[in-house]
């Protein structure tokens, strides 16, 4: 779970694009839906 974490801060921090995620972290799709979680407020 801390991985998906990592990755949703990845992102919105770069900004880069889903799939463009860096290959330690867990597939994009994974991430993508716990993204909510960032959109809602709860990290």
């Amino acid at each position: 779970m801390r991985k998906t974490v990592n990755a949703i801060c990845c992102q919105g921090c770069t900004g880069c694009q889903w799939r463009y995620l860096p290959h330690n972290l867990p597939q994009y799709t994974a991430v993508y839906y716990y993204a909510a979680w960032r959109d809602d407020g709860t990290d």
